[in-house]
């Protein structure tokens, strides 16, 4: 049997709530060449009754004990077969020509990575919180030309595709401990993994037209961030700038400076934002304090700016203002401002 086009992950772990309506989207994909990898992750409610519904040949289903999406992932991943390789999440709604969609634009631009732009939606009200990653101004990037434009994309990888064999090499890679994390990720898995697949990230396209409803739980993970998980972040991004300096088949210092970009944006913009409202006003200086001395110790490029970057607004503003040391205070301000207006407060 020749192998699909595209080879979608799909980690759950007790989706009962959400999953029927995911899966209905996954079977309803116009894309006829691929494959769905099913990852149940211990689930303990009717997740594996509500998967048995489901007889389709494009669907394979595992059964694993509960270690983790971090887990489910990687072994999803090392069982695909497809071409490209994407991603969904158990209550999220892809869009029926999505997967079509991404597999035609790589092909159309030969990019290593596709992106399009999504929906962010309430999952208590329905309501549309905003529509991201839409509208850029060139089509395709350049990561280690434009690391602060790249690490001003999205992290999530349920609206990307890969190249499949980048995907597997970095699965791989996590599977047999050939890049050890400690402590173990237990938060934005993601942008670990997009990271790690910097050395082959040659180019990168976009869709603007939003094929992907990601549904904002109140307890996303990323909301409940700490200092001390924002500290084991850090650790790991350190690791995985040596590694994939150690990976780079061209210019190494070039992709180092995309993951001292992603260390900025992600480690000082977002985790400020995401961390505002829980921490107290001395906390969150002695955060940054401490965070700016990782920053410029562990990724020392993360202010460089080349003529050729194309850096996005928010960027440049929060360079900025980290610059004038008043990173902190318009964290504050706008995370006030969010919680004003019911805006979601994420970068």
């Amino acid at each position: 049997m020749d192998s699909p086009e595209i080879s979608v992950v799909l980690p759950v772990r007790n989706g009962e709530r959400t999953l029927a309506a995911t899966m209905d989207a996954l079977v309803a994909q116009t894309c006829t060449s691929m494959e769905v990898v099913i990852v149940d992750d211990g689930s303990t409610d009717t997740t594996a009754k509500i998967l048995a519904e489901y007889d389709d040949p494009r669907l394979r289903m595992v059964h694993q004990t509960g270690h983790g999406v971090w887990h489910a992932r990687k072994q999803g991943i090392a069982l695909t077969t497809g071409r490209y390789v994407g991603f969904c999440d158990a209550d999220d709604l892809p869009d029926r020509r999505l997967y079509e969609t991404l597999v035609t634009s790589a092909k159309t631009t030969g990019s290593d990575m596709v992106v399009t732009a999504y929906r962010r939606i309430a999952r208590d009200t329905g309501h549309l919180l905003g529509v991201e990653m839409a509208r850029r101004n060139a089509p395709v990037m350049h990561p280690d030309r434009d690391p602060h434009g790249f690490a001003s994309v999205n992290t999530a990888m349920w609206n990307k595709l890969f190249d499949g064999g980048t995907a597997r090499r970095v699965g791989k890679a996590l599977e047999v401990d050939e890049l050890r994390f400690d402590p173990r990720p237990r938060r934005a898995e993601d942008m670990l993994f997009l990271a790690l697949c910097l050395p082959w990230l040659r180019t990168v396209s976009f869709v603007d037209e939003p094929l992907y409803d990601y549904v904002v739980r109140p307890d996303a993970t990323m909301t409940l961030l700490t200092p001390s998980e924002a500290d084991d972040l850090a650790g790991n991004l350190a690791a995985i700038r040596a590694w994939v300096m150690d990976h780079a088949e061209d210019d190494a210092e070039a992709l180092a400076g995309v993951v001292d970009a992603m260390a900025f944006v992600h480690l000082g913009l977002s985790a400020l934002v995401n961390m505002g409202p829980s921490l107290s006003r001395r906390d969150a200086r002695a955060y940054w304090r401490h965070m700016r001395g990782r920053l410029v110790r562990e990724f020392p490029h993360y202010r460089d700016h080349t003529p050729r970057a194309q850096v996005s607004g928010k960027l440049r503003a929060g360079l900025w203002l980290e610059r004038c040391h008043a990173l902190l205070p318009a964290a504050r301000a706008y995370v006030a401002y969010t919680k004003t207006t019911g805006q979601d407060a994420r970068w």
